[in-house]
């Protein structure tokens, strides 16, 4: 099990911003968990694409993963003690070697808004390095074409790894993760833009159209691969952070470990890539 406070402590004076936001985040996963995994969304999910081995995907490991990294610092101990920790937080977007495998502050409208601004950050987390939020795509076409890029350099968080250079590895997924997020934030609200639409038009024509049906179907099916891929790559960036300060041993039991979370990760990339429409 990958115990995120085992390897990290929070300094006292950004403890406070960190629980609101980690509570809020909480609830938020809570709430869009019950409504997923409704069994009448998971009969038409398999009914779509009867994929062997979907309930396999969030197995023991990862539930267990995603309630250290969500969970861990709400209710751990040590996040108020220690204090004289290096620094044990970063903004996502923050691409320096000390933020590989910290925890990262979450890319929403929660978090942003204490920390859009350098005299904000100073305000509520003063400890923590300010760098400017990630740029959203500007279009469904760019989204696309960003979390094509992504995979490709997702490849060479592979190539890097191999060779043993664990730091470049981690710095470039530094890069990916919130760049993907961002990605996968404009396909979903297009999605959910062109389903409304069709359903107003539908609304005065006084008739159904399967199309915002499909078009429902296609987002649930992206959101949980893009959850799935972001999940994946916070276990890598986290592994990767304890194989840089030794505590998975030597090298190669680290490398092992490393490259196992990144084949699942680039595995669901791939499923992700698949399910996302080029055009809408």
């Amino acid at each position: 099990m990958l115990m995120f406070a085992n390897h990290c402590c929070m300094p006292l004076n950004i403890s406070l911003l960190l629980i609101i936001l980690t509570a809020t985040r909480v609830y938020s996963l809570l709430c869009n968990s019950v409504n997923f995994f409704r069994p009448t969304v998971r009969a038409r999910l398999h009914s779509w694409e009867d994929r062997p081995g979907n309930d396999e995907l969030m197995s023991n490991n990862r539930r267990s993963f995603i309630a250290n990294i969500v969970l861990g610092p709400l209710l751990s101990p040590s996040l108020l003690v220690n204090i004289d920790e290096a620094q044990a937080a970063c903004l996502s977007g923050d691409i320096r070697e000390e933020c590989i495998g910290v925890y990262k502050m979450p890319l929403d409208d929660e978090a942003l808004s204490y920390v859009d601004t350098p005299e904000k950050l100073k305000r509520f987390a003063p400890d923590l390095n300010w760098v400017p939020p990630v740029e959203y795509p500007s279009s469904y076409k760019n989204a696309v074409n960003q979390l094509k890029d992504q995979k490709t350099q997702l490849d060479r968080v592979q190539e890097n790894v191999a060779k043993g250079d664990l730091s470049q590895g981690g710095l470039l997924l530094l890069d990916i993760i919130p760049k993907v997020t961002a990605a996968g934030k404009v396909i979903l609200l297009s999605l959910t833009m062109a389903s409304n639409k069709e359903k107003n038009m539908n609304m005065k024509k006084k008739k159904a159209d399967p199309n915002s049906i499909d078009i429902d179907m296609k987002s649930m099916r992206i959101e949980y691969s893009l959850n799935e891929v972001l999940g994946y790559l916070g276990e890598t960036d986290v592994i990767l952070g304890q194989g840089m300060r030794g505590q998975l041993g030597v090298l190669a039991p680290a490398q092992i470990q490393i490259m196992s979370s990144l084949s699942e990760a680039r595995r669901e990339f791939e499923e992700l890539l698949r399910a996302v429409p080029e055009a809408i």
